[in-house]
């Protein structure tokens, strides 16, 4: 069995949710999961864990960003991988519109705002700029969490599994940005001041 930090036990005692630390099926073994999201994420925010590990960072727009690992520096130019493949780089707002989430009804949809976003039995990659703005889509060739924003820092990035607009999975692994946990609370809290239903999510931590 895997241990908690100490200041989040100490959080998760009273709450109704429990932590499960059992392997999901069709999903990576988590190092930490979370559930009753909305109550533990309230907490967290007020908590000086928190806050202390954003704070080190710089703030962008609304909320704190870290900056993309100095290795992907130029992967748009100069092949940083095995296979000599370039990393796609969307420059322009116009560019990543297509990869945009927009809220709507409580529920995540593509940007033309008609069609539910939906990762099927996979994972999809994602961020969010410092404005709150949040772009996915499948993996891909030549696509890596640095695409949708250029490279540019993120305020949260990872994968995130959604069934018909309903969010169900988030965690922090992306070897670009190595955010720490307490982005990805910092997204959720941005969908939960959305209205965006989020009781069914459950918090994978990837750990270094």
């Amino acid at each position: 069995m895997r241990f908690l930090p100490l200041c989040f036990l100490f959080l998760i005692v009273g709450l109704k949710g429990y932590c499960d630390l059992t392997p999901s099926a069709a999903l990576p073994e988590p190092q930490a999961c979370y559930e009753k999201l909305a109550d533990l994420v309230d907490i967290l925010q007020a908590t000086p864990f928190r806050i202390d590990r954003l704070q080190s960072l710089k703030r962008e727009g609304r909320y704190y960003v870290i900056t993309m690992s100095d290795q992907y520096t130029g992967e748009n130019r100069t092949p940083h991988n095995e296979d000599g493949e370039l990393v796609t780089y969307f420059d322009t707002a116009q560019a990543r519109e297509m990869y945009r989430i927009v809220i709507k009804d409580h529920l995540l949809y593509h940007a033309d705002e008609k069609t539910l976003y939906d990762t099927g039995n996979g994972l999809d990659l994602f961020v969010m700029d410092g404005d709150g703005n949040i772009y996915a889509s499948p993996p891909q060739n030549g696509f890596a969490h640095s695409t949708y924003l250029a490279g540019a820092p993120a305020a949260a990035a990872g994968k995130i599994k959604v069934s018909k607009g309903v969010l169900t999975y988030v965690d922090n692994n992306s070897g670009h940005y190595l955010p720490p946990i307490e982005m990805i609370y910092q997204f959720l809290h941005h969908l939960l001041d959305l209205k965006v239903d989020t009781s069914k999510v459950r918090i994978f931590e990837k750990r270094r």
